[in-house]
């Protein structure tokens, strides 16, 4: 997927924050195998490739926690972001696709190690 999030942040207090917002998307999803070769007949590869066009939310919690009481500090940050998206558009190239939909949801996780200048 090609994501483009946007979101209003908040911040809750000095060290969390959250946010949330729309997300348009582009998908692309490709399934591949081939065929093994049967008494008579040669090995065949199948190939299908499917791009949809998705919106859908987004949503994050963000930790910061400063090392230091400086205003230039070192900080230890993590998130948790969470995206939904679910098919608007395909580029059907010719095929039926009236009862199909895709829709996925994805998590990340986020650690590191930050400096405030």
């Amino acid at each position: 997927t090609h994501n483009l999030d946007l979101a209003a942040c908040r911040k809750i207090n000095e060290w969390v924050s959250v946010a949330l917002g729309p997300t348009f998307a582009v998908a692309y999803r490709t399934i591949e195998f081939v065929v093994p070769p049967a008494f008579t007949s040669p090995a065949r590869q199948f190939k299908d490739r499917l791009a949809s066009v998705c919106l859908g939310l987004n949503g994050s919690v963000n930790l910061e926690f400063p090392l230091e009481a400086e205003p230039e500090h070192l900080f230890v940050f993590s998130s948790l972001k969470l995206r939904y998206l679910n098919s608007a558009l395909f580029d059907k190239r010719g095929r039926n696709l009236d009862n199909y939909s895709q829709s996925v949801l994805l998590g990340s996780i986020g650690f590191g190690l930050g400096y405030a200048f």
